[in-house]
């Protein structure tokens, strides 16, 4: 199929990209407010605030836990407070937290 001269994959991909133009500007903003509202914890505002232990279990026995989730941050490790309250009610009964 021809649409003014071009093919049906030039015009699909004419769409795309004027998609991706209009929509990826919105979707970076929402992120960006998505990650303002969460907060970023070190590994001591988590064993401190929200899985209370001493340092040495934490990093002994909860960050060897594949479920735990956290992220690098260049060399660091930090955790998304949203992800571990949600962490925390799916397993806290389960490690007695």
């Amino acid at each position: 199929m021809q649409i003014s001269g071009i093919s049906e994959d030039q015009f699909v991909d004419k769409i795309v990209d004027r998609l991706i133009e209009k929509v990826l500007p919105e979707l970076k903003k929402q992120a960006e407010e998505q990650e303002k509202k969460d907060k970023t914890l070190t590994k001591k505002d988590v064993y401190t605030d929200y899985i209370p232990c001493s340092p040495n279990t934490f990093n002994d026995f909860y960050l060897a836990q594949t479920d735990l989730p956290r992220m690098r941050k260049g060399s660091r490790i930090v955790f998304s407070e949203k992800a571990i309250i949600e962490w925390k009610e799916k397993y806290g009964k389960e490690y007695k937290i």
